[in-house]
């Protein structure tokens, strides 16, 4: 062992990784005990190899290890432009350094190591400053920080990625992590079907999301803080969320005994079972900018104070008197304002269902013991919800659905169940397993098991955790304001700039169209070696950036997803030679930008009119 390499090895992850370098510094790190990691000298070269059980695992070949990385890099492929390349694994470094030595500087590789163990030896035994520093790496180490697998890619892959990024083990890393490798490719899978459903969301519902955020822009400025409810609201009693599951019917009316012992939260689905039964609930959650308005029929619904999106249905707010608590949408325009101001709009982690984004939203409030009911994630009794609801009351049953499964219920007896709602539970499982300090007790009393929870009857469950009185209707009704008058005032002069912004981006899309289409003349003409073909290339890539950096155009992104997600999907693949890659990058920047310029046309005068009701303000 070299201290020196060790080291030289530290001083650089301490620079460049710091929540590595703070893993480094814990006294707490995780291992594997069934794995022992170690270096054999062969022939003047140190290999890294593990041992479980009986079984050796070279991590690197006793011969040449260049023939064996060039013959890797070999069959990765085509590597094509701003590509990802994900591996499972950094081992002794020597495929990530072929990786970063062969590859453009557009090419970023993200590693997933599983295990500290390796790291730790390999960092004593083989230098790895020149990886270590490099820019285009990032070193993912289990236990790093506190996110799931899925939320560490979710920030590093987009639309764009998916059909050109690259996946890989390094050597034996997925025999020897089989578990953690499983967990891995399931988390990728699971990444890849979000942005492909968050894609198709968006551009199926584009426009209605449009139009929902600048109808909803009103409410938001008259909003309250989620911030200054948290600091409000006692830790000490439980947070109950309501989902509209069918078992609901059994013990709704069992609720009441919590009523003003626990922070009752209500998803919008479970509002007409829960006012039919006489429970008010202390707040309720409506995220879905295309919602069925039915939730919202009884006028009780419009004076529970309500937790939304600025993209939520704009009728539900419309018709809703109390107060409002706005989530962060990733609204990018107004985010811009509010980072400007130092101010949050809280982000919550979601699984896909509203109940899921009920239970971050308790997390984010501080709660620490969260009772569910009505939270099935089964078909119990051959119902999709409780009898009260549309869906109930349409008497959606099993046969309406074409992707049942069987999972297990809550007495370990298989259940009817669908894909969607095992989404929904690996995903409350993870949570629970994320946050050892949450106690989550399931007294919904039917439907699937959610693994960490405890199981218990509604009754015993109130009688046990709901012992203290609290006014919680007093506590939101003395809740801030989410912004100052001042910061109101700034808010609106803020929006009433965007049609100005889109002007300006539209002369950048119209000048960039120009520029495409002269490049595709100077192609066609055989001169693209010369230097207005490369001065061109560098004006469009500075449109490309500054359009990208303009928070204005995220309205406009969100409503043209559905016309560019095809041509999003190839944006990067490249051809076999020069000339037909140029020609094909040059069309498809024209057929984005065009699009682009058509939709900065019509929604300009739409956004000038929708904001004329501030100008007297």
């Amino acid at each position: 062992m070299s201290n020196q390499l060790l080291k030289e090895n530290l001083d650089i992850i301490r620079e460049y990784h710091p929540l590595l370098d703070a893993m480094f510094q814990s006294e707490n790190i995780s291992v594997r005990a069934d794995i022992q990691v170690g270096i054999e000298e062969v022939c003047d070269k140190k290999v890294l190899f593990a041992r479980m059980g009986e079984e050796t695992f070279q991590l690197d070949t006793l011969y040449d290890s260049n023939e064996l990385v060039n013959l890797w890099f070999d069959h990765l492929g085509k590597i094509y432009l701003n590509a990802k390349l994900l591996i499972f694994g950094l081992g002794n470094g020597m495929f990530v350094r072929k990786l970063l030595e062969c590859t453009s500087e557009d090419v970023r590789v993200i590693v997933y190591e599983p295990n500290l163990q390796i790291l730790s030896k390999v960092i004593e035994e083989f230098d790895l400053t020149d990886i270590l520093r490099n820019q285009r790496l990032l070193l993912i180490v289990e236990g790093m920080n506190n996110n799931t697998i899925e939320e560490n890619y979710y920030g590093e892959l987009n639309y764009t990625d998916l059909e050109t990024f690259i996946y890989r083990s390094y050597l034996n890393y997925n025999r020897l992590y089989q578990n953690e490798y499983f967990a891995y490719m399931e988390a990728l899978q699971n990444v890849c079907s979000s942005i492909n459903s968050t894609q198709d969301v968006i551009g199926r519902y584009g426009e209605i999301y449009y139009q929902n955020t600048f109808q909803n822009m009103d409410f938001f400025i008259k909003s309250k803080s989620l911030q200054n409810l948290y600091q409000l609201l006692p830790k000490d009693v439980p947070a109950i969320i309501v989902a509209a599951g069918p078992s609901l019917d059994k013990n709704v009316t069992e609720l009441k005994k919590a009523k003003g012992k626990a922070f009752i939260v209500a998803v919008d689905t479970a509002l007409t079972p829960l006012i039919k039964s006489g429970i008010i609930p202390d707040i309720c959650i409506s995220i879905d900018g295309k919602k069925q308005t039915w939730h919202f029929k009884d006028p009780a619904t419009h004076e529970i104070p309500l937790v939304c999106y600025l993209l939520s249905h704009a009728q539900i707010l419309k018709e809703h008197t109390a107060e409002k608590f706005f989530l962060n949408d990733i609204n990018h325009h107004v985010q811009h304002f509010l980072s400007g101001k130092n101010k949050v709009l809280p982000i919550i982690s979601s699984g896909g269902s509203v109940a899921n984004d009920a239970f971050s939203l308790v997390q984010l409030l501080g709660f620490t013991t969260i009772i569910l009911i009505g939270q099935d994630l089964a078909l119990t009794g051959n119902k999709s919800h409780a009898d009260a609801t549309l869906c109930g009351q349409l008497k959606w049953t099993a046969d309406r659905f074409d992707d049942l499964i069987e999972v297990e219920g809550i007495d370990g007896k298989p259940v009817l169940s669908k894909g969607e709602y095992r989404l929904y539970c690996r995903w409350f499982e993870e949570q629970i397993r994320k946050y050892p300090e949450l106690k989550v007790i399931d007294a919904t009393e039917g439907g699937a098991k959610i693994h960490g929870t405890l199981i218990q009857t509604l009754s015993e469950t109130i009688e046990e955790e709901c012992k203290k009185e609290v006014d919680f209707q007093n506590i939101i009704a003395r809740t801030q304001d989410y912004f100052s008058d001042e910061e109101k005032t700034d808010f609106i002069q803020y929006l009433l700039k965007l049609p100005e912004e889109m002007e300006t981006a539209l002369k950048d899309v119209k000048k960039g169209i120009a520029d495409y289409i002269r490049m595709q003349e100077i192609v066609y003409k055989d001169k693209y070696r010369g230097n207005e073909l490369k001065k061109l290339f560098q004006e469009t890539s500075q449109i490309g950036e500054r359009l990208e950096a303009n928070p204005a155009l995220d309205y406009v992104r969100n409503r043209i997803q559905q016309q560019t997600t095809d041509l999003l999907k190839t944006i990067y693949m490249t051809e076999e030679d020069e000339r037909s890659e140029l020609l094909a990058g040059c069309q498809k920047g024209i057929q984005y930008l065009k699009i682009m310029e058509q939709d900065l046309i019509k929604v300009i005068p739409d956004i000038r009119a929708k904001l004329e009701r501030y100008k007297n303000e």
